[in-house]
């Protein structure tokens, strides 16, 4: 904005100039028809012109420049800046105030259409932001519904196996294998319901910035293989090959060892349920830049470009229409991504696009001393 306010300056002080020689050009050229009757009122169509473009310095500028050119050519002695008569001098004194006077109304004028723009822009800019915050908050309320229906419908479900393995139960006449089984569907169902509370209560913490880490140093193979451990099970339920390819020697970071492995466990869970069944999974660790890069890399159905950072937001879940829904509350990463940055890292999402798989990378800080030299390309293999 400013080169624009300059070039509008300079044109202001040029059509002062203009004008005032335009002025004494046309007087000069009827001089022998009204010979030397008034000559200071046409310099003030100068004046008018310049305060009206720019203000009060051009008005003024103008006022000077018309002054001297009309007691130059036309208020005797001619030719000189002398003034021999008493009328000459008052005839200029006027014709300057009259000039400031024009000059310092067109810059009120000036000034109040800057002032009424400058609140018409105010008044645009706070409808958007108002515009903005509307979309927030009814953004934020349709979130609050669908976390409370997808709350209700998470903790429902499994209302109805323990029901019925209740039922069961009280049959004392049924085989013992019946009621292990039935045992075993108590077991997973509240396990599932305790982990859904769990996860709604990190994200209250994390919240309220009362979630606390207990720090210790650890080889990130050793956290990689307790998640692995963790996730296994639903992995194998979709019939999918994991690979896992760690780096030969120990990589130590300082960490959270059960939040830490529930980052990682978070993000291998994800790959299994948004990947079609018999998918590949890869879980691999290098050192890049100075720190440590875990990557979980899948086949599923990747990540549209538009949602690559709204999946980290709470209760935010892709809609495939060629894959299933999946239970959960959409809360899964984005803990993962807040627990990667109370650790002084981050978590990292990409994809191709739909169909075209997705790889996250969760990176952290090495610790202080890791008493061997380090190198990105010294990895070994292993395949699960």
């Amino acid at each position: 904005s400013r080169p624009w306010i300059f070039r509008r300056h300079v044109r202001a002080y040029a059509i002062a100039i203009c004008a005032t020689i335009a002025v004494a050009l046309v007087r000069l050229l009827v001089s022998d028809t009204v010979g030397n009757f008034g000559p200071l009122i046409p310099f003030l169509i100068s004046v008018v012109a310049a305060a009206w473009y720019g203000g009060l310095k051009p008005g003024i500028l103008a006022t000077v420049l018309g002054s001297l050119a009309a007691d130059y050519l036309f208020i005797p002695a001619q030719h000189t800046f002398r003034i021999e008569s008493l009328a000459g001098a008052v005839g200029l004194t006027i014709f300057a105030l009259i000039g400031i006077l024009i000059s310092w109304a067109y810059e009120s004028l000036h000034r109040t259409r800057r002032l009424l723009e400058s609140k018409q822009r105010n008044l645009r800019s706070n409808m958007k932001a108002q515009r903005r915050l509307q979309t927030t908050l009814m953004d934020s309320d349709r979130r609050k519904d669908d976390l409370l229906a997808t709350v209700a419908h998470e903790l429902r479900n499994p209302l109805a196996p323990l029901r019925a393995a209740a039922h069961i139960l009280r049959n004392r006449s049924s085989p013992r294998e019946t009621f292990q089984a039935q045992m075993d569907v108590i077991d997973r169902q509240v396990t599932q319901m305790a982990r859904l509370i769990d996860d709604l209560m990190d994200v209250a913490r994390i919240t309220r910035g009362t979630l606390t880490l207990s720090r210790v140093r650890v080889d990130i193979a050793e956290l990689i293989e307790s998640a692995v451990e963790m996730s296994r099970p639903l992995i194998d339920s979709y019939g999918h090959s994991l690979s896992i390819r760690l780096s030969a020697h120990p990589i130590y970071i300082e960490a959270d060892k059960v939040r830490l492995t529930q980052v990682i466990s978070n993000l291998l869970n994800n790959a299994a349920k948004y990947t079609p069944g018999g998918g590949r999974i890869h879980v691999g660790n290098r050192v890049a830049a100075g720190e440590l890069n875990v990557s979980v890399t899948d086949t599923g159905i990747g990540i549209p470009k538009a949602m690559l950072e709204r999946i980290f937001e709470p209760f935010v879940r892709i809609d495939d229409p060629g894959h299933r829904s999946e239970d959960g509350l959409g809360i899964g990463l984005a803990l993962a991504r807040q627990l990667a940055r109370l650790h002084g890292g981050d978590l990292i999402a990409c994809s191709l696009g739909s169909g075209m798989g997705a790889e996250f990378s969760l990176r952290l800080p090495l610790a202080q001393s890791q008493g061997y030299p380090l190198s990105t390309t010294d990895a070994g293999l292993n395949t699960a």
